[in-house]
């Protein structure tokens, strides 16, 4: 066994622990059992189409609540990162701050990632003596993904959903150059990578994550991780998008047997 299969098989195993698939399935079993079931659906495509759809239902929930995160996180720590999950972040968002981030609404606005974190940056440092004793938690100040690499460079990531409406990208890019002040409040000479992630693409084929641009106008590319550049991002460019849905293709005859399984007791 390679040590790419031990990683694989580590990783495969957490996943499976946090889907919890016995479990879940059994609450579905007792859920229909106790009469939360469309009778006309049921009696149309039968007990393991139901079954089946409402464990895909609560499956679907774990993916947008805490799967995505787990997994990057335990990805991180096994490639020889630190890592936490919803990490809040504490420092200073001076009023020079926000003035320059209120740009980000000028109707001529035209992103520039590397540009603006420097700028930031910039700010911080000029105010860093001003400002470095107020410590302030902020609205948005809880980072999904907190990564640290060993040469110390902290990686931020928000993972958001996979069609964000233009709203939510201007949001989002703006709550990454917050996190860059509210670091630089407190060391504005540390290496710093905030993003915003989705965890694949939905507007072209796997493992293909350099054609997406929904509502681009409102971000540099560089500002968000598209699928396989989030995996790879979290493990030193290991573990690929391709890795991971082989795993979960792994996982399928494990959750067709506990379906089958369940089945038996209705």
């Amino acid at each position: 066994m390679t040590i790419s299969d031990e990683i694989k098989m580590e990783i495969s195993k957490k996943i499976k622990n946090c889907l919890k698939l016995k479990a879940r399935i059994q609450e579905k079993k007792l859920d229909i059992q106790k009469g939360d079931k469309h009778p006309f659906l049921q009696n149309l495509c039968g007990y393991e189409f139901l079954l089946t759809t409402k464990v895909g239902q609560s499956l679907q929930t774990t993916f947008g609540q805490s799967l995505y995160e787990t997994i990057c996180c335990d990805l991180a720590i096994t490639f020889g990162n630190s890592c936490e999950k919803q990490k809040k972040i504490y420092g200073y968002i001076d009023d020079e701050i926000v003035l320059y981030l209120n740009k980000l609404e000028d109707i001529e606005y035209v992103p520039n990632r590397e540009r603006e974190i420097q700028e930031i940056r910039d700010i911080c440092k000029s105010k860093f003596f001003e400002n470095k004793d107020k410590i302030f938690e902020y609205p948005d100040s809880t980072v999904d993904v907190f990564m640290e690499k060993k040469d110390g460079t902290k990686i931020l990531i928000d993972i958001t959903t996979v069609k964000n409406n233009k709203k939510s990208f201007r949001a989002l890019k703006r709550k990454t150059l917050e996190w860059s002040a509210i670091m630089f409040s407190q060391n504005p000479e540390i290496d710093l990578e905030p993003f915003f992630a989705i965890p694949y693409n939905p507007e072209s084929p796997i493992p293909d994550s350099i054609k997406y641009t929904r509502w681009n106008q409102y971000y540099d590319r560089a500002d968000i991780l598209v699928g396989d550049e989030l995996w790879k991002k979290v493990s030193n460019d290991k573990f690929s998008i391709i890795d991971l849905i082989k795993i979960f293709q792994s996982l399928e005859k494990t959750l067709k047997e506990e379906i089958s399984s369940a089945l038996n007791d209705i």
